[in-house]
């Protein structure tokens, strides 16, 4: 895809909160895949 080889981190509000749902949301460079739980909104930066 467009997006492989670009980084992407869970935006840091959310990866230093409390919720360890969205804490567990994440992004794999090399293919690009977006994992999010169900029900739930996790914000990603480059």
């Amino acid at each position: 895809g467009a997006l492989a080889g670009t980084p992407y981190t869970l935006h840091p509000v959310q990866a230093t909160g409390s919720d360890h749902t969205v804490k567990s949301a994440s992004y794999t460079t090399g293919t690009a895949t977006f994992t999010v739980p169900a029900r739930t909104v996790a914000v990603f930066t480059r």
